[in-house]
């Protein structure tokens, strides 16, 4: 049986390299009000919430799964160039992997060759839930720590596999995985 736990589901645009999305999300979250900060979001194109604070099971996340490490097992591990842009962890069995702006996009490939369909930023500062199945954002419980990389961590890492023109191998926001 699932566990049940407080969501806030979020649909619409989104780019953590903007920096503005749990800002704002934060914002409109602890403002309570749909009035004025949906405007603002709406408008902007960052994130919309769709639905309202609510209890509910979702399947896909695991609250003893511990990360599997500090970066993209896969890149780690010598698949594709080595290198990632931003991680993600599985909410399921905690395997870290890269996120769909990185070249080899490990995070995605692990939830469909596992079928774990929720991932978790792990990245600082940021707490959204991803569920791929319904390709929508949310916020849910906390998982067991670290809830990120570590801070002095850079993004993009490993420095030592980052090419000099890793900007022009990231996929845009929002393409679909290869």
């Amino acid at each position: 049986m699932a566990a049940v736990f407080p969501v806030q589901w979020f649909g619409g645009a989104h780019d953590t390299r903007a920096g503005t999305v749990q800002t704002r999300a934060r914002r409109f979250c602890q403002n309570g009000s749909r009035q004025g900060r949906r405007d603002d979001l709406s408008r902007t194109g960052v994130m919309d919430m769709e639905y309202p604070l609510e209890d509910r099971p979702i399947a896909g996340i695991n609250l003893a799964a511990t990360p599997s490490g500090t970066g993209c097992l896969e890149c780690l591990g010598g698949d594709g160039p080595g290198w990632w842009l931003h991680l993600r962890r599985c909410a399921q069995c905690g395997h870290i992997g890269c996120c769909d702006s990185s070249p080899s996009q490990h995070a995605s490939a692990h939830a469909r060759k596992a079928g774990h369909p929720v991932v978790r930023s792990f990245e600082p500062g940021e707490d959204w839930f991803y569920e791929h199945t319904t390709k929508k954002f949310f916020r849910g419980p906390r998982l067991p720590d670290p809830q990120s990389r570590p801070p002095e961590q850079p993004s993009p890492a490993p420095a030592d596999k980052v090419p000099a023109d890793w900007r022009e191998r990231l996929h845009p926001v929002g393409s679909d995985p290869e």
